[in-house]
């Protein structure tokens, strides 16, 4: 079963990128979309960078919006 999750984010620098990569780790069928409240830590350009550093295959199961 496909699973997905959606975070709301503001100020989670230091745990989004754990987080993620927890949450991508319990299930090849899970799903995660982050959505950051434009967040003065730039959680949104760490989580984009760390991204970056995955193995393609996670690219598509991870989704960013900026509100």
């Amino acid at each position: 079963m496909k699973v997905l999750v959606a975070l709301p984010s503001f100020n989670e620098a230091q745990n989004i990128v754990p987080l993620v990569t927890k949450i991508l780790e319990l299930s090849e069928q899970n799903y995660v979309v982050v959505v950051d409240d434009n967040s003065p830590d730039n959680t949104l350009q760490i989580l984009e960078d760390a991204i970056s550093r995955m193995p393609p295959k996670d690219h598509q199961r991870i989704h960013a919006i900026k509100r």
